[in-house]
């Protein structure tokens, strides 16, 4: 039983901290852009740009 707690918490911790980009993506955004909308879209997709990108950066051979 925790074994399976354990996962379940590093799943969890592991999610919270892939959202970090994208929640400072937005709110950089917001802040940057005039219109609410337009800089959560532009600063959510930096985010995810980040998420993704960073570790497809990192991994690539030097």
């Amino acid at each position: 039983m925790t074994k399976i707690f354990q996962t379940a918490t590093l799943t969890w911790s592991r999610f919270l901290i892939s959202l970090v980009p994208i929640l400072i993506g937005m709110y950089v955004g917001t802040n940057a852009m005039p219109g609410d909308w337009l800089g959560l879209l532009v600063g959510g997709t930096l985010g995810l740009i980040i998420q993704f990108g960073a570790p497809v950066f990192l991994t690539l051979p030097g």
